[in-house]
This record gives C-alpha cells, sequence and structure tokens, in this order.
C-alpha cells in the first residue's frame, strides 16, 4: 500500500474551481498521471483547458501531453509567486 505524500493542486480560472489529485511521488509519471485525471475531470464538465501556467517542475513528457491535448502552457518565473494564480488557490486549499 502506497501513502500519498505530494498534492497536485490545480486552479481552474474559467470556474474559479480548485482541483486535486493525491500523488505517491514527484517523478514525472506519476506528475503526468495526476495531471491527466485533472484534465479529464475538467473536460468532463465541459471546461476544456486551453492555456495552463505551470511552475519550473514540468517534465518533459507533460508539456508533450499538453501539446497533444492542444493546451498551451507558460512557465512562471522562479520566486514570483503572485504571477501564479494557483499559488494563491494553494493557500486557500490549506486553510
Amino acid at each position: 500500500f502506497f501513502w500519498n505524500q505530494y498534492l497536485m493542486i490545480l486552479y481552474d480560472y474559467d470556474s474559479n474551481a480548485v482541483l486535486d489529485q493525491p500523488m505517491r511521488n514527484r517523478t514525472a509519471k506519476t506528475i503526468l498521471e495526476a495531471y491527466k485525471v485533472l484534465h479529464n475531470k475538467l473536460c468532463k464538465a465541459g471546461l476544456r483547458p486551453k492555456l495552463q501556467r505551470l511552475d519550473n517542475e514540468c517534465s518533459e513528457i507533460l508539456k508533450n501531453y499538453m501539446d497533444k491535448e492542444k493546451v498551451k502552457y507558460q512557465s512562471v518565473p522562479p520566486h514570483i509567486h503572485r504571477r501564479n494564480a494557483a499559488e494563491r488557490a494553494i493557500r486557500t486549499f490549506k486553510n
């Protein structure tokens, strides 16, 4: 049995929704699996992502998946958290 030690937090600006997906580690494959789950939740709700802002922990396989799904992505510069709306969502989630 694996304990989940990490959470992927995804903030959807259009719906103002904060989604989370537990992860057991931070490998590229696990992050991709978690993103796919959250991406599918949004798509099923009719909220297909067009642009994703990412922190600097973005692997090539995640970028390739986003290209395949026609999701544009931007990286937020390190230590400039105010540009990343997800940072506020994470604080809200923790409270």
